[in-house]
């Protein structure tokens, strides 16, 4: 899954791998984005277009009378778990991310990992963003972030990991025609998981709160078998 990321790009460099016009006020770069918080997502138009806006990341939904977030839902079992999610508000849209975090248990601990493209570019998470909560239009637009199985290296910290649409799939991926939540196939959308890297950070980042460069840092703890950057 992925319950934690990062955006380490200023609104410029953001608007120009978009081609953005404009961008909504935002603080960026964002070194901690964490569930319920504000983050950015990119929709396009039918003029093949991008357009960002903002959301909050989690859907709220009522099970059982009581509202619970869903951050994550797994696009290969997207179909079967559509009543999860308010279809009639909801549509495709990316999360740009430079990285995103995952925690390893490792003895009595876990060890946070950040994982990131080797060239520290930004890239997308397939996402859905929707305009209703608990059912009730006109509320605050909120996003989840779709998860496949993870590939290689990656599936020694977690067996799930975000859904990273390639650069030249973005916009057919957000395209007019397939753009509604569902149904939703994403066999033809292959990460090339060589690009990425991995590495331990400081615990620091277990704090919501806590924002700043130095949270993506590789750091070494004593006694841990992995003390060095991994090409995935």
């Amino acid at each position: 899954m992925c319950g934690r990321f990062c955006i380490a790009a200023t609104p410029g460099e953001i608007r120009e791998r978009y081609f953005l016009s404009s961008l909504p006020t935002l603080m960026l770069p964002s070194y901690n984005v964490a569930v319920t918080q504000t983050g950015l997502v990119i929709t396009s138009s039918d003029r093949n277009r991008f357009f960002g806006k903002t959301a909050r990341w989690g859907f709220k939904k009522e099970i059982q009378s009581q509202v619970k977030q869903i951050i994550n839902l797994r696009s290969e079992t997207i179909e079967r778990t559509v009543h999860m999610i308010n279809k009639d508000y909801t549509t495709r849209c990316l999360i740009p991310a430079t990285g995103y975090y995952e925690w390893k248990r490792e003895k009595n601990k876990k060890i946070p990992y950040y994982i990131r493209r080797n060239d520290n570019a930004l890239f997308s998470m397939a996402g859905l963003v929707s305009d209703a909560s608990v059912g009730a239009a006109g509320s605050d637009p909120s996003f989840i972030i779709l998860t496949c199985p993870s590939e290689g290296i990656l599936s020694d910290v977690h067996d799930r990991m975000p859904v990273i649409i390639t650069r030249d799939q973005e916009m057919q991926y957000l395209s007019s025609e397939t753009k509604r939540a569902v149904p939703l196939s994403l066999p033809e959308i292959k990460t090339n998981i060589q690009e990425f890297t991995m590495f331990p950070v400081s615990p620091a980042v277990n704090n919501p709160e806590h924002n700043y460069p130095e949270l993506i840092d590789p750091v070494t703890y004593p006694g841990s078998k992995q003390q060095r950057l991994w090409q995935v």
